[in-house]
């Protein structure tokens, strides 16, 4: 699998996003939040809309399974509601 460096640089920012929204941000701080998100957004509209080639489709598969995986570890700091979650899972 040959990867361009386009395809590397949106990679490495897509998974700096998600590193950074999973793991070192809090709700309380709304810059952080939606720079990251916006930075994600921005990559992912470049990815969809620019790349009309599907040389490149395998590496953007497992991509996105590393992003999945990286998740896997992260506690959901950006929901208030995943206490009440948890209650309602135990009570069903």
């Amino acid at each position: 699998m040959k990867i361009k460096l386009q395809d590397g640089i949106l990679g490495l920012v897509l998974l700096t996003a998600t590193v950074l929204l999973g793991f070192f941000v809090e709700q309380n701080e709304f810059y952080k939040v939606i720079s990251s998100y916006s930075v994600f957004f921005i990559a992912y509209v470049i990815i969809c809309f620019h790349k009309k080639n599907i040389s490149s489709i395998s590496f953007y598969i497992l991509l996105s399974i590393l992003l999945r995986f990286i998740l896997i570890f992260a506690f959901p700091n950006l929901s208030n509601d995943i206490y009440r979650f948890i209650w309602d899972g135990r009570l069903l």
